[in-house]
């Protein structure tokens, strides 16, 4: 079942349960713990723990987890402030039914408590937005600091897309549409909002689903700065209401990502119901709402990356334009973690992967991605959850620019990590300017606690030769390795003077020095990014 299915499963209450008979179930998801059939074309091992690649400077081993309400609590997003705290949005259980929940955290991990709202200075947030349940799917962070969290309400009767800003000390911003809530009806059934970007003159776009009656379609919202419904945002049809509908299929659609590129287009990802099952779109939106007749030709790209199903669950755009979505792929067995890139015009990139799509399998299981983030190197961080044998752990994938696994991220391009003793699962990841990774999601067991990963940028090598003034190899000559923190490694060349530190934190600063009776030789300041196999050493007369 998807983000939102899955959690709910877990809890008792007759009403929201009743709720949730109204609402789409994404393909994917829905089936996923029913379909324990062995792949034949799962060749990748399930990948282990690595304590190396785990932030041990945050958190504790790089691990946090916060029980936000006295039920099941849930992060389904995060973002990373311009200071490098980290905001997580999602719900939390009050007692009675789910509130919006934001919560905010030091760079180590710990609560902050500058960030209080008029509750008790511990860095967490609840809120009630309707009558009854309330839940968060979606965050951003607008340039002045303020905080947006989009998602849905239910009144008891239907749910309506919802959403709330806060002041950066977490008081509710009651310059957004006066009292700091918005509640948008967009359909005559039930709709919802999974993610948020914010446009540079400070409007705001969403994307969710919306119901037409029968099933659903996609639906994109633009406000004003000041939390109103954006006239000039229609498709052109006219109404001038700030919503735009769109279907895509004969099923239902529904949306699952959004951003702003750099000309103000707004890109959308998602899936619909296609004759053959359920396959990835992507849609493009000029700055009035139309669809972009230069996107795929009519503003709506679709894929079939599989015969069965695949679905867009996440959406982030590369340094270079280029567009990436995850999620996950199914063929007759489980599903895998799916990743695509795509063209600025929404055609396949043929260069990532086998025609614009790679496939990570972590298990013979369910294998999920719910969260994609682009490094500046254009490398594509995904998270999501995988099966370890006997439930599920955050998963974490890297790729490289072609698509192909990084294998200096967790040996095999990926990682998993429990939390607890019983199901964990990631919805959402960031990458900080420094290149470490976080990811949020929840930990599940008397009840679920929303909890966040924090890996460093990955592992690497430095290696090389010690030289002689003419070049020829110096053996047993002491070579030193010296970290950001002072630590200290210490090796001896081989008799062809080859030297090399393995398990290295990419990201970090390193320097290396190198000693012998007769030769001096120059430090050697290293910023590492990835494997350095030529760092030669010369010895000085």
């Amino acid at each position: 079942m998807n983000k939102r299915a899955q959690t709910r499963a877990e809890l008792s209450n007759s009403s929201r349960n009743a709720m949730m008979k109204r609402l789409i179930i994404a393909i994917c998801l829905s089936a996923a713990f029913t379909l324990l059939v062995i792949a034949t074309d799962k060749t990748l091992q399930l990948i282990p723990e690595n304590d190396n690649l785990l932030d041990a400077t945050f958190g504790n081993s790089g691990k946090v987890v916060t029980p936000a309400g006295i039920g099941n609590d849930v992060g389904q997003a995060v973002a990373i402030q311009a200071d490098g705290k980290i905001v997580v949005a999602g719900y939390a259980f009050n007692g009675s039914n789910n509130d919006f929940a934001v919560i905010r955290y030091n760079s180590n991990g710990t609560l902050d408590e500058t960030f209080d709202g008029t509750t008790k200075a511990n860095g967490v947030i609840l809120t009630p937005i309707g009558r009854s349940e309330d839940e968060a799917f979606g965050v951003a962070i607008q340039p002045d600091g303020r905080i947006i969290l989009v998602g849905q309400t239910y009144d008891g009767v239907k749910t309506a897309l919802a959403l709330a800003r806060y002041n950066t000390d977490g008081t509710i911003d009651t310059s957004f549409d006066g009292d700091g809530m918005a509640i948008v009806s967009a359909s005559i059934g039930n709709a919802m909002l999974r993610s948020v970007a914010v446009r540079p003159d400070g409007r705001i776009v969403a994307t969710g689903s919306a119901s037409n009656g029968i099933n659903f379609d996609i639906v994109v919202i633009q406000l004003n700065a000041d939390g109103t419904l954006d006239a000039a945002f229609d498709g052109n049809s006219g109404t001038g209401n700030g919503i735009v509908v769109t279907p895509v299929g004969s099923g239902s659609d529904q949306g699952y990502g959004a951003v702003v590129q750099s000309d103000g287009m707004l890109v959308v990802a998602g899936f619909y119901n296609s004759p053959t099952g359920t396959d990835s779109v992507l849609l493009r939106y000029a700055i009035d709402g139309r669809l972009d007749p230069t996107f795929s030709g009519d503003g709506i790209s679709t894929h079939a990356f599989s015969p069965d199903t695949d679905e867009a669950l996440a959406l982030a755009l590369a340094p270079d334009g280029r567009i990436v979505i995850s999620g996950c792929i199914r063929n007759g067995a489980p599903n895998d973690f799916l990743l695509g890139r795509f063209m600025p015009d929404g055609s396949p990139d043929d260069s990532f992967g086998a025609n614009g799509r790679a496939v990570f399998p972590f298990s013979a299981t369910v294998d999920i991605a719910l969260g994609v983030a682009v490094r500046a190197d254009g490398k594509v961080v995904a998270a999501g959850f995988g099966n370890n044998g006997s439930n599920n752990d955050f998963g974490v994938v890297r790729l490289n620019i072609d698509g192909t696994p990084d294998l200096n991220f967790g040996g095999g391009g990926g990682i998993l990590t429990p939390i607890g003793s019983s199901a964990d699962q990631a919805n959402a990841v960031a990458i900080q300017s420094d290149g470490r990774v976080v990811v949020a999601g929840r930990t599940a067991g008397t009840t679920a606690d929303i909890s966040v990963v924090r890996y460093n940028a990955g592992l690497a090598s430095i290696a090389g030769r010690i030289l002689r003034p003419n070049g020829s190899a110096l053996r047993g000559t002491r070579v030193s390795l010296i970290a950001e923190n002072g630590q200290t490694q210490t090796v001896s060349s081989s008799s062809f003077g080859v030297y090399e530190f393995r398990d290295l934190l990419v990201g970090r600063t390193y320097t290396i020095t190198a000693s012998s009776k007769r030769y001096r030789f120059s430090p050697q300041i290293v910023d590492l990014a990835e494997n350095l196999s030529n760092l030669d050493l010369i010895g000085l007369e």
